[in-house]
């Protein structure tokens, strides 16, 4: 995982220098963690104008919307230190579905609340913020309804534990069937057989090997290997 911080002002970058040490300090599992600056730099009252200035979207010469789309990737987190609407705008023209979509975190600029609004548990957003939660000394607001009825939830299991479902609207209609038992204990079965009609979690375990003739391109293996892993699903 990637994870990108964007705040927009004096305090809020200072909490995102605060965040990056604390997780870096945690030894927190991530390829990178980087800060960014999108607001106003008012000079006068900086004292980190260098760093801020360092890290400065304007500086880069690039806009928020271009920062958003750069970082809008599946593996990454985008943490937005501000009002969630900011973030909500930024990432509207971006979303896709929850199988391909980022984390997407909120932070107030004071470090009080700690919100997921994106990919929660695929993207692994839910579990993230209650780790910066906990650093922060904030509190989580954690709002998809398996976790505020404390169920399991299907695509957080499959994605802890590298498995593909196979069908995204099973996994939804599973969750719903989740919340209507409540407290009846639904019961379930485990099989090494994918079988139609049911949801199935299978395990990312597939290797493969290609051999070709002289001249082939880069183009033809790649649609040629995509259309027979789409013709056995």
């Amino acid at each position: 995982m990637q994870i990108h911080v964007i705040s927009f002002t004096q305090a809020g970058f200072s909490l995102s220098e605060r965040l990056k040490l604390l997780l870096t300090e945690n030894e927190f599992p991530c390829e990178e963690i980087s800060i960014s600056f999108g607001g106003r730099i008012e000079i006068g009252s900086m004292k980190n104008k260098s760093q801020i200035e360092k890290c400065s979207l304007k500086r880069k010469n690039i806009s928020l919307s271009d920062w958003t789309k750069n970082h809008f990737q599946k593996g990454n987190c985008l943490i937005f230190v501000g009002a969630a609407g900011i973030a909500v705008r930024e990432i509207a023209p971006f979303v896709r579905d929850k199988a391909a979509d980022p984390a997407v975190i909120v932070i107030d600029e004071n470090g009080s609340f700690v919100i997921p609004i994106l990919s929660g548990h695929i993207g692994g957003a839910n579990a993230l913020s209650r780790k910066i939660a906990g650093l922060l000394g904030a509190s989580a607001v954690i709002t998809t309804a398996s976790d505020v009825n404390n169920l399991p939830a299907i695509d957080e299991f499959a994605a802890k534990n590298a498995l593909s479902i196979n069908d995204m609207k099973k996994a939804k209609d599973f969750a719903a069937k989740m919340l209507r038992a409540g407290e009846e204990s639904p019961q379930f079965s485990i099989s090494i057989y994918i079988k139609n009609d049911i949801l199935n979690l299978i395990p990312r375990c597939v290797i493969l090997g290609i051999g070709c003739k002289k001249g082939k391109s880069a183009e033809e293996l790649l649609s040629f290997v995509r259309e027979t892993l789409k013709n056995h699903n």
